[in-house]
């Protein structure tokens, strides 16, 4: 998902007008601020922690994790392709 973004981003980047990239630019620093918040809340997520600390998840723990940072990483790919796709 993480190439899917960044390929999503950098030709979005490259279409628009000059004016607009700074914009771009700045929009995907705040979503990236969001990003790393979520991903913190999943990990100390205290149910999940507390299970995976007590080696009941184990790698059930990872997929949960890694299949939703997967998906909020995939909308926001999708956001930057309808754009890409005006």
């Amino acid at each position: 998902m993480d190439s899917l973004l960044n390929l999503a981003y950098n030709n979005l980047h490259k279409k628009l007008p000059l004016a607009e990239t700074a914009a771009l630019k700045r929009e995907e620093i705040q979503w990236l601020k969001k990003r790393d918040a979520y991903f913190k809340k999943l990990i100390k997520d205290d149910e999940i922690e507390a299970g995976y600390k007590r080696s009941e998840w184990g790698e059930m723990w990872y997929e949960i994790l890694y299949s939703d940072e997967a998906k909020f990483i995939k909308e926001r790919a999708i956001v930057l392709i309808k754009r890409l796709n005006k």
